[in-house]
C-alpha cells in the first residue's frame, strides 16, 4: 500500500491562479511545452528534471491515480503507526 497524503487537491487551473494572486500578476494560462523546450529554459539540468516529471506525471498519474496500490487520505479511516 501506498499512501498519497494530501489535504487538499487542486487543478492546474486554480492553482495557477492562486500562484498569480500570489504574486499580484495576471492570469494569463499556460502553453504546452516539450521537454527539449524545458531544457533550453532552465539551466543546469533543471529543464530536464522539471520536464520529465512532468510527463511521468502525464503517463502515471501526478498523485498516482494509474496506479492501484495507492490509497488516498480520503479512503483511510484511521492508521496506526
Amino acid at each position: 500500500m501506498n499512501l498519497f497524503a494530501v489535504g487538499e487537491m487542486m487543478s492546474w487551473n486554480q492553482y495557477l491562479k492562486t500562484w498569480c494572486e500570489s504574486q499580484k500578476v495576471s492570469v494569463g494560462g499556460y502553453d504546452e511545452r516539450t521537454l527539449k523546450d524545458f531544457m533550453e529554459i532552465l539551466p543546469g539540468g533543471l529543464g530536464r528534471e522539471f520536464g520529465e516529471n512532468v510527463l511521468f506525471g502525464m503517463e502515471f498519474g501526478y498523485e498516482g491515480g494509474k496506479d492501484p496500490t495507492v490509497v488516498r487520505s480520503k479512503d483511510v479511516s484511521s492508521l496506526i503507526f
